[in-house]
Order: structure tokens, then C-alpha cells, then sequence
């Protein structure tokens, strides 16, 4: 878990890194799950491993790395003040199980697109939130 945990922060902290320097939020967002799709398919045994281990927060266990990236992600890009109430927690408990069953299907070979494939049409279904974030501070 913790080394899976680690991959998934140093993506994240390099997603909002691009972020702040004027990358394309489009381009970003499909770019990090394409990445973190590529960390989990080189990490396989790990992947599967901490996939099967359920949390209190009554997730499987990578579920809740994914929880923990969608509440940084909303941190980071100023989103958990706006409109936060029940409805995000229930968003983003959807949002990291659907992220999940996505990468278990492709790490086990269980789709029929490649992984920039599989990224696009996961962006595609991921929250407004993602596709239309907040302009980053300038400086």
C-alpha cells in the first residue's frame, strides 16, 4: 500500500506542478490516469495485492488511495471550499471505486482498449469538477 501510495502522490504532485506552470487541464487529467494505469500494469502483483485488502472506510484498499488523491486533487486545485457537503463525499467514494474497477479490469486484461484509450474514456467519466477546474494562481 505505501508503495503504491507513493506513486500515486508523486503523480499527483507532478499533475499540479504542470497545473500551476500552464499545462492543459484536458491534457493533464487524461495524462495522470494514463500514468497511474502504466505504475499499476509495472506493479501488477502489488496492485492486485493491496486491491484485496478492505479498509475500515469499507473500501478495498486501493479505493481508498484513490479517495485520498481525489480529496488532495480538491485541495490542491481550491475545489473543497466550493459547494463541499455530503454530496462530494458521496462523489468522490463513487468516483475512486469506479477509478479502481477501471484499472483492476485493464491490469487484469479485462478491456479491449489500450491505455491511452482507457484513460480518455475514463476522463470522459470522471466529475465536472476535473474536466472544468478552477485557473490556477498567477504570478
Amino acid at each position: 500500500m505505501y508503495v503504491i501510495a507513493d506513486d500515486f502522490r508523486a503523480l499527483h504532485d507532478l499533475n499540479i506542478s504542470d497545473r500551476w506552470r500552464g499545462g492543459d487541464p484536458a491534457e493533464l487529467a487524461v495524462a495522470t490516469p494514463n500514468a497511474m494505469l502504466d505504475t499499476r500494469k509495472q506493479r501488477r502483483s502489488l496492485f492486485l495485492l493491496a486491491s484485496t485488502w478492505r479498509s475500515a472506510s469499507g473500501l478495498m484498499g486501493i479505493g481508498d488511495l484513490l479517495l485520498e488523491q481525489l480529496h488532495a486533487l480538491r485541495r490542491d486545485l481550491g475545489i473543497d471550499g466550493r459547494g463541499s457537503g455530503p454530496g462530494n463525499s458521496v462523489e468522490d467514494v463513487y468516483t475512486a471505486s469506479g477509478v479502481h474497477g477501471v484499472f483492476s479490469a485493464a491490469v487484469g486484461g479485462n478491456t479491449d482498449c489500450d491505455p491511452e484509450e482507457i484513460a480518455i474514456r475514463l476522463y470522459a467519466l470522471l466529475p465536472a469538477w476535473i474536466h472544468h477546474p478552477p485557473q490556477p494562481p498567477t504570478t
